[in-house]
């Protein structure tokens, strides 16, 4: 073979394995991009029933919010509140935005400013994050570690506009 061979065969060595492992980033973005007209509604979560309703002016309000969104966070949760046995209603204002990690990418995180938890005014918030699921859109709060795939799962409720629904609410 010859110095030219050589070169050639590298050379095309090179760009087949370089076009082997970037096929992932050819591939179409399918993050979820919703608009604020799809998040509008009420959004249930099945295991125990708390219901998350997005109003047009940019409302929200829980009838039981998940309380590791607060776990982090001193004197959020009331005094007394037991995981399991109450329920965490709340209520405060709603923002749809793209992640901190991609500001130009699609707007998949729904960030909630809660100012009210159990009748207690608080001034704290969490983040839910839109993603695809089995029968369209849902909304997930991630506990940890967003690897470990740990999370609370919400879905849109029949009777609410612009997703395509989902069974039950």
């Amino acid at each position: 073979m010859t110095g030219m061979s050589r070169l050639a065969a590298l050379v095309l060595a090179v760009l087949v394995l370089a076009g082997c492992s970037s096929l992932d980033s050819l591939a179409k973005d399918d993050r979820v991009d919703l608009s604020q007209a799809e998040v509008l509604g009420r959004w249930r979560q099945a295991a125990s029933g708390g219901i998350v309703s997005f109003a047009d002016d940019g409302s929200f309000t829980a009838t039981d919010l998940p309380h590791q969104m607060f776990d982090d966070f001193t004197g959020v949760l009331p005094a007394g509140y037991q995981a399991g046995r109450d329920k965490l209603p709340g209520s405060g204002r709603w923002e749809l935005r793209a992640p901190s990690v991609d500001p130009g990418g699609p707007k998949n995180h729904l960030y909630l400013h809660v100012r009210k938890l159990s009748d207690h005014a608080v001034a704290t918030g969490g983040d839910l994050r839109a993603e695809k699921g089995e029968n369209g859109v849902v909304l997930a709060f991630y506990i940890g570690d967003p690897d470990a795939n740990q999370k609370i799962v919400y879905t849109k409720c029949p009777d609410s506009p612009s997703v395509p629904s989902s069974p039950g609410c």
